[in-house]
């Protein structure tokens, strides 16, 4: 039974109600939608994820594979007309972009920010929905649970390659001592995002130590 907090490795396609892949691990779709083609790696729970998909996974086994359809309400949800608004056309800067039907913005509304569909612009006023453009539809996924991770060496495998950081590992006891390749781009960013996501996420690794060209640069985690 796959719990909150397992390290999940997922490939899956979803299908509108009119058999459209509106998102996928493979596929030109796939690099569309999440930059790359491949199996995707889920902190389950934490990240955000379809409440049906969510669901189905829970009762998985690695490898195994299923066929589901969900209901608006366990995917995108239902159509709410409130999120549906008529707003005056001055409150937008022409200057900044033209605006006309089927364009996406994202504003600030009751709802948080969100982005909406541009219906119309007629008259001074622009019609946006901003509702999920799935919303209201039925959907279908086929879906696999590669693998749940629960070694500590193969959830680091997974946080690097999820977070684009190429090196090598060694850990010894409750501690990690990662090694950088040359040449990466934001590496800075890269290590603060990585030691993060080690702390949150592997609490049986208590200190991060980064070595480069020679150096180290003990980076403790509270």
């Amino acid at each position: 039974m796959v719990k909150k907090g397992d390290f999940i490795i997922i490939e899956y396609t979803g299908y509108d109600e009119n058999g459209n892949i509106f998102d996928s691990t493979s596929g030109e779709i796939a690099k569309q939608v999440h930059g790359k083609e491949g199996s995707l790696l889920i902190f389950f729970g934490v990240d955000s994820m379809v409440q049906g998909m969510e669901n189905a996974i829970t009762s998985m086994k690695n490898g195994e594979e299923i066929e589901f359809s969900l209901s608006p309400d366990k995917a995108f949800g239902v159509k709410d007309k409130n999120k549906i608004n008529v707003l005056p056309l001055s409150e937008f800067d022409k200057n900044e972009f033209k605006l006309y039907s089927g364009l996406i913005v994202q504003m600030e509304t009751k709802f948080g920010v969100l982005n909406g569909k541009v219906k119309t612009v007629n008259n001074g006023r622009v019609l946006i929905d901003f509702n999920h453009p799935l919303a209201g539809q039925n959907v279908k996924y086929k879906l696999k649970l590669v693998e749940v991770l629960d070694d500590v060496n193969g959830k680091i495998n997974g946080l690097m390659a999820k977070l684009g950081v190429e090196g090598t590992f060694d850990v010894n006891g409750v501690k990690i001592t990662i090694s950088l390749n040359k040449g990466q781009t934001e590496e800075e960013l890269k290590k603060a995002r990585l030691t993060l996501a080690i702390k949150n996420m592997i609490p049986e690794i208590k200190e991060v130590e980064f070595k480069k060209n020679g150096s180290s640069i003990p980076e403790k985690v509270q």
